[in-house]
This record gives C-alpha cells, structure tokens and sequence, in this order.
C-alpha cells in the first residue's frame, strides 16, 4: 500500500492505495500533503482497486473504503469529496464547524456574513475593512469552535488577500476578471 497523510489544523486523514498514486496535483491550497503522520491519525481512507466501485464506512476504525474501478480523473475528484467528508466529520466530532460565509471583526465581535454564492459576501466583508475599520477574516469559509453558549473563531480556510489587495488597487471596484467571482448575474 501507498500511503500519504492529508492535514488541515489538528485534523489528520491517512489515505492508502493498492497502486501506486499522486493527490498532489489534486490537494486544496489550505490543505497540508505528507509522507509521514505529524499528529495522531484519526481518519482512515483507503482506495482499492477492484472489478466494480462502491464505498464502505466502518465506524469501528473510522475508515471509508473506496472502490474504484480506475483510478482517473473522475475517480480524483471523488476521493477528494471523501477527503473533504471525513476532515468535516472529524473536525464536527471536535465541535468544530465550517461555515461558508464571509467574515470580519468589528470591535471585537466576529460579524458572519451568509449568503449563496456569488452573493456579494466578500465585497461585503471587504467594505467592511477597508470603509468602516473592521478587520477582514475570510471571503469563503470559516471555521468556528462551539462551546455552550459560546462560539471561537479557529481560522479562517480561505485567504483574499489577493483580492484585498486588487480591491484597494482598483479603487474600491474589482477589475472585470475577477467580478464574475463575486457577484452575481441577477
């Protein structure tokens, strides 16, 4: 078996194959690509070559099977949903949790902007620290620890700097590229 650990905060997910394999191509910028375990392991996905595909979950040793038939680009793009899947499981298990909003803080208050894609959350959020003193988080999502009657801002998964940094070069308007990425068509 080929054997690589995909990280992302205290997260670690093994991921083994019956041949050999290359996510590195694949692998989201805010994850973090091993060849060694840096933490404690606790979620297992292991791709096996066979005559037909399906997946299998065993709670037992938190391990998600996968069957593929191939490994292509279809089959890639499916091991990195379950990939995604199980950091997300893991993370909810440490009651940590995702958010897919924009976000800033003002006066010491984390202030979450929600909307569908393409809403106008992250021209929202960067009006807010560049026209009225807030401090920019994210633009995508944002991680968040719960605790009774409390939530923690852990980090942001996404950076906008780039785009920061494009806004304020460009006045306060996006340049024509990048507007399809942030506002909607309606």
């Amino acid at each position: 078996m080929n054997d690589i650990f995909v990280g992302w905060q205290n997260t670690y997910v093994s991921i083994s194959c019956n041949i050999p394999f290359n996510l590195d191509q694949y692998i989201k910028p805010y994850y973090q690509l091993y060849r060694q375990p840096l933490g404690i392991v606790t979620k297992f996905l292991k791709i096996v070559v066979a005559h037909e595909e399906h997946i299998e979950w065993s709670e037992k040793n938190s391990t998600l099977t996968f069957y593929i038939t191939m490994l292509n680009e279809k089959a890639y793009s499916a091991i990195l949903v379950l990939l995604n899947l199980l950091i997300k499981h893991d993370l909810q298990e440490k009651q940590i949790y995702i958010l897919h909003a924009s976000s800033v803080i003002a006066n010491g208050c984390l202030i979450l902007l929600f909307g569908s894609g393409g809403s106008g959350k992250t021209i929202a959020a960067l009006n807010l620290a560049l026209n009225h003193h807030c401090k920019f988080v994210s633009n995508g999502s944002t991680a968040i620890l719960y605790e009774v009657k409390r939530m923690h801002l852990i980090r942001s998964v996404f950076s906008c700097l780039r785009s920061l940094e494009s806004y304020q070069q460009t006045n306060g308007s996006f340049p024509r590229s990048q507007k399809s990425n942030f506002i909607s068509s309606n």
